[in-house]
């Protein structure tokens, strides 16, 4: 039975602490994410977790359904103010609020905690870091090619396969057009449609009824979004206000990447209102992972910041998100979590030398050597036990005569085997130790 102390120390549900093999990992996939961000042009920004709560509440925003989902609080003037639930709400406050000091295109990435008070399970959690990315002030269908060329990298640096779902919401408000459904109404709909894969079909007849397509024609719907072939469709797409679509799907069916594979899915809803065009969702093939739910997902967000700023003007924005801790399962599952340290080298003195070490280690960690002194004076074995527990690749262990002979031996402990080294070696130990962490 849990004490008092013991209960009232829990986290918050859908929290969590990260031990450092898990941290490690996540830093090292945000690193990697971070790069590709950079390698396309994209600029660093960061803005606030506190939010306005008539913000994030804005029919422009994320919609009514997201609301439930809010952490909402009050400061000590009593305004009414909520945790952000992603970061493209706050990305569009930051260019209203921004938009005179900004030159436009403009290209960003952020990377950063969000929060939603929704189910938990694995992969989703409540508290959340999203890598967003996205441009402002480009109409051109060839921002969207550029976010799928980037879906490629991440693949491929992440060492997983994936399969990259894409639909346009126009398609999705024609379709509906179809079956008389009131522009009033759609956003609901959709809603529904975006449980396509997570409800059966007698659950999805049944909420469309309720939301007033009768069963039948519900029945009809369901069949015509998850049929790329027929005709009405085919109308669909031959409409002109599709014609940039139906140009990025003949670049998408170019593309070759054995690690991605491009889906063209009419039942592909997402479910935020703000999304005015094409939209995708990316999934990792379970011969990878057996997680079901998105790594990533954005689209084209055409009027969510002119909106806001309450006026007509055209702000283009396209952009998606990567979801780290749904990706960070996906490593698990592929078996990432190894390294339990970031120390490279690890330095045993024997009792009253540490002074003498000092030096020689501070030129080690400026040559960019990840390195730690055991101070703890426990003995030799026992350390030596830490550091293979902890996989530190490389160890010494200074007694008096290494330092009065100024030789030492560096002991791989993999390998077992022993380098020797003075101690005025400082460029060749880092290029050592460099190399063999490297190699690991």
């Amino acid at each position: 039975m849990k004490s008092e102390r013991q209960e009232w120390m829990r986290n918050v549900k859908g929290t969590y602490d990260y031990l450092p093999d898990e941290q490690i990992e996540r830093n090292r996939v945000v690193d990697q994410l971070r790069k590709i961000f950079e390698s396309y042009g994209f600029n660093p920004i960061e803005t606030p977790i506190l939010s306005m709560e008539d913000v994030l509440a804005s029919k422009y925003a994320g919609g009514a359904e997201i609301m439930k989902e809010v952490y909402t609080l009050s400061d000590q003037g009593e305004r009414a103010l909520g945790l952000r639930y992603d970061l493209t709400v706050p990305f569009a406050k930051f260019i209203s609020l921004n938009k005179n000091d900004l030159s436009f295109p403009f290209k960003k990435y952020e990377i950063g905690k969000a929060y939603r008070n929704g189910p938990i399970k694995r992969g989703r959690k409540r508290e959340f870091i999203q890598a967003d990315v996205d441009v402002v002030g480009v109409s051109s269908i060839y921002a969207e090619l550029e976010f799928f060329n980037m879906i490629s990298y991440v693949a491929n640096e992440l060492d997983m396969k994936v399969t990259v779902k894409f639909n346009d919401r126009r398609i999705l408000t024609r379709l509906l057009k179809l079956f008389s459904v009131p522009e009033k109404n759609m956003s609901n709909i959709i809603l529904t449609i975006d449980k396509l894969e997570k409800l059966s079909r007698e659950e999805l007849v049944e909420e469309l009824c309720e939301k007033g397509i009768a069963n039948e024609r519900g029945v009809e719907l369901l069949n015509l979004l998850e049929s790329e072939g027929n005709e009405e469709l085919k109308t669909i797409l031959a409409c002109d206000e599709l014609r940039e679509f139906n140009k990025l799907m003949r670049m998408i069916s170019e593309m070759n990447d054995e690690n991605t594979r491009f889906l063209f899915t009419p039942s592909l809803a997402r479910g935020l209102e703000v999304y005015t065009g094409t939209i995708w969702e990316v999934f990792v093939d379970h011969k990878d992972s057996l997680i079901t739910s998105s790594i990533g997902g954005g689209g084209r967000y055409d009027n969510m910041i002119g909106n806001l700023l309450g006026i007509d003007e055209a702000y283009p924005a396209v952009g998606m998100t990567f979801g780290l801790d749904v990706i960070m399962e996906v490593m698990k599952d592929k078996g990432e979590l190894a390294k339990k340290t970031i120390v490279d080298y690890l330095i045993i003195p024997m009792s009253g030398l540490e002074s003498d070490l000092s030096g020689f280690s501070e030129k080690l960690r400026r040559n960019g050597i990840k390195l730690d002194v055991d101070y703890s004076g426990k003995r030799i074995k026992k350390i030596l036990n830490r550091a293979n527990k902890l996989n530190i690749p490389f160890v010494t262990v200074f007694g008096e005569d290494e330092v009065r002979d100024g030789k030492f031996k560096i002991k791989d402990m993999e390998s077992g085997l022993e380098k020797e080294f003075t101690m005025s070696q400082f460029e060749e130990v880092s290029r050592y130790i460099l190399k063999g962490r490297s190699q690991t």
